[in-house]
């Protein structure tokens, strides 16, 4: 399979994508469909289409404007779901599971190849998700900073990618109200999780914050 075109809406939804030696990444502004440019395509002679191009898949993809609209949008969003609708969301292969989803440029580009540039950052798709993630867990209103990393790291762990230098706890004893003692395990930064995961996540917060 040779280089494509790859053709996405202003919120980074892959439209189409067509094998024609253009490796390119266009944005179509108020697109809904390709049928909104697929009129203008042409293999040989207009491979753009009358999208912008952001970049390549392979290379570097500027992702300032459409990034911005996605996770302003969903982080619009977020604030209205309870807790059981978020974590239907962010979880794996969920709505919002962006480095996973080959229909959004981010899942496209999580090849270990591509990198998207957002502000002043170079990042890689999971990079995005971990920003993203940071975004929407804030918006919500629902869960402190502190509890969002716990369950990344718990996450992590679960999913057995997490290293033992990751896994910082030590063992207390809790004497309840009956007298009898309890021995609880207390995770420390990162708890569990990949130093960068938490690095992006925190990095999701400030952006909101700044909002």
């Amino acid at each position: 399979m040779g280089p494509e075109s790859v053709h996405i809406d202003e919120f980074g939804k892959v439209l189409g994508n067509y094998e024609d030696g253009d490796n390119g990444v266009y944005v179509h502004q108020g697109a809904n469909s390709s049928k909104d440019y697929k009129k203008d395509y042409d293999s040989k002679t207009n491979t753009a289409a009358g999208g912008k191009k952001i970049g390549e898949l392979g290379g570097t993809i500027d992702v300032n404007e459409i990034y911005k609209n996605l996770v302003d949008k969903n982080a619009r969003e977020s604030a209205d779901l309870n807790i059981l609708q978020f974590r239907e969301k962010v979880r794996g292969r969920g709505d919002w599971d962006l480095k996973n989803d080959k229909e959004s440029i981010f899942g496209l580009g999580n090849d270990g190849k591509t990198s998207f540039k957002f502000e002043a950052n170079i990042m890689e798709a999971q990079d995005i998700g971990n920003h993203h993630f940071g975004v929407v867990g804030k918006a919500n209103h629902t869960f402190t900073e502190e509890f969002m990393l716990e369950q990344a790291g718990a996450a992590q762990m679960a999913a057995g990618t997490s290293k033992p230098e990751w896994q910082k706890q030590q063992r207390r004893v809790i004497v309840g109200g009956s007298g009898t003692p309890t021995t609880i395990i207390v995770m420390f930064p990162p708890y569990g999780d990949d130093p960068r995961d938490q690095k992006w996540i925190k990095a999701g917060f400030k952006y909101y914050e700044r909002k």
